[in-house]
């Protein structure tokens, strides 16, 4: 079987358990990964790509982290043929006009922390929609998760 991931790529804990705990909750078939560093989500990237028992669904990507910030990893993911197509949701404290603007340049979703979970998980719902449309990949978020509690 082939395993559903969401890589969230974090160096503050608090958010990642927070994020953890809901997913587990809401969504039990899917695999919230965590990387602490710009440097390490690449090489996650990487290897999932070329392990059959992972499908990368999304990439929650905070700004401000250690190693190779948020901006650059989605710059690195967008010029790269193979992860083009990921769906990246950038998941920061502080999102100005211009950070609205190059995520809309870089196909990338934008959310300021805190946010509200019901935004967030209407958020995913809306990106895993749109990727199956796209035809890019199949999604199947939160499984088990009664979507329309989330409207």
């Amino acid at each position: 079987m082939v395993e559903q991931v969401i890589l969230h790529v974090e160096d503050d804990n608090a958010s990642y358990v927070l994020l953890r705990d809901l997913f587990a909750e809401l969504c039990p078939a899917i695999c919230l990964r965590r990387t602490a560093d710009g440097a390490k989500a690449l090489m996650a990237i990487e290897s999932s790509a070329v392990d059959p028992g992972v499908q990368l669904r999304l990439i929650l990507l905070d700004v401000s982290l250690p190693a190779i910030n948020g901006w650059e990893v989605l710059g690195r993911i967008r010029a790269n043929e193979s992860f083009r197509h990921l769906p990246v949701m950038i998941f920061t404290g502080v999102i100005t006009e211009a950070d609205r603007s190059r995520c809309a340049t870089l196909d990338a979703e934008c959310v300021e922390k805190p946010v509200d979970l019901q935004v967030l998980l209407l958020l995913v719902k809306k990106i895993c929609e749109r990727i199956e449309r796209s035809g890019r990949m199949t999604c199947r978020p939160c499984f088990s998760t009664p979507w329309a509690l989330f409207k």
